[in-house]
């Protein structure tokens, strides 16, 4: 890689700011590769937003930082970190500015990075790892503890488990500056949460913290909401599932309504003690056979087995009866 003198080079000429320009002079060694040479790379899938913004940005005051960039087997070189300023440049060259044919490039070296892992997975440590001038998506978090623990994995799995000496969490958090708790979460996510819910968190339409409390859900209630959240982005539902709502309704359930009484002064009958009293006066008949019975009378033994039975029942219904007119009376 060739070491360049940015005060004798005319080509790319004010692309760089100052900052740069002192880190370029400190032996930081850059290339000038040819726009059409670069390319995304398939490995990086953060989010990009406001590229007009950024494009005016660098028309305004140059280059920020540098692209990192690998070489590939066909002569074109992947962006691997600045995925965002290499779309913003690609926008003002499309509006005719020339002075961006050639972008400032700093090429990774695998070679160079000190880890016992293959080259791929090198690439993937240096994606994962260079985009911090940015503000980062939750989705984008996600991809990028995705994308580490896969480093981690495969660096314990190569016999340098010990050499990291660390946690999962740890070794993240010290890869990308996130605190150990934010990383955790994430991690809490990403082995818990259904896959779908994973989604919508990258697509932007789930934060982390309800992702988080989502996850400690039973699986069938984590189903139901993103069966419900897949109809939405299908068309097959015009509701957008509110998660944080959601969670709300299922953490707090609202408490069951209290039955009323639905009997309105229009459809209420008003009884009185007449009404008694003509319940009462059926019972003559029987006080008249209790003095009949008072000096006793043969019956057949079955219609004795009869009104016992009847006598039984009879005082059930009394009991109802008097239950009934108990429980009016209380409303009142």
């Amino acid at each position: 890689m060739a070491k360049f003198d940015l005060n004798k080079m005319n080509l790319g000429a004010g692309l760089l700011n100052e900052t740069t320009r002192q880190l370029a002079q400190r032996d930081l060694d850059l290339v000038y590769i040819p726009y059409e040479k670069l390319r995304v790379d398939k490995r990086n899938q953060y989010s990009v937003d406001r590229i007009s913004e950024l494009a005016e940005s660098i028309s305004d005051v140059g280059l920020q930082q540098p692209l990192n960039v690998a070489a590939a087997a066909d002569g074109m070189y992947d962006v691997l970190g600045g995925q965002r300023r290499y779309l913003a440049i690609g926008q003002l060259r499309e509006a005719g500015n020339k002075k961006y044919d050639e972008v400032p490039c700093t090429v990774v070296n695998p070679q160079n990075i000190d880890l016992p892992v293959d080259d791929e997975t090198k690439y993937l440590y240096v994606i994962a790892t260079t985009n911090d001038y940015r503000d980062l998506t939750d989705g984008d978090k996600l991809l990028r503890i995705r994308q580490l623990s896969e480093v981690y994995d495969k660096i314990s799995k190569a016999g340098g488990g010990d050499r990291i000496g660390k946690r999962r969490r740890d070794f993240i958090s010290d890869s990308t500056q996130m605190s150990p708790r934010s990383v955790q979460d994430f991690l809490s996510v990403e082995k818990k949460l259904d896959d779908t819910l994973k989604d919508a968190i990258i697509n932007g339409d789930l934060d982390i913290h309800t992702g988080v409390k989502i996850a400690s859900m039973p699986a069938s209630t984590q189903q139901d909401l993103a069966s419900r959240y897949s109809d939405s982005i299908t068309g097959d539902s015009e509701e957008k599932v509110d998660f944080v709502a959601e969670v709300e309704r299922i953490n707090n359930p609202a408490p069951p309504k209290k039955e009323q009484n639905t009997t309105t002064s229009s459809d209420a009958i008003v009884i009185g003690k007449e009404y008694i009293d003509n319940i009462l006066s059926q019972s003559k008949d029987l006080k008249l056979y209790a003095k009949m019975f008072s000096n006793g009378i043969s019956v057949s033994a079955k219609s004795k087995e009869r009104l016992d039975k009847l006598a039984v029942e009879y005082e059930k219904l009394q009991a109802k009866f008097v239950a009934v007119l108990k429980r009016e009376v209380s409303k009142k």
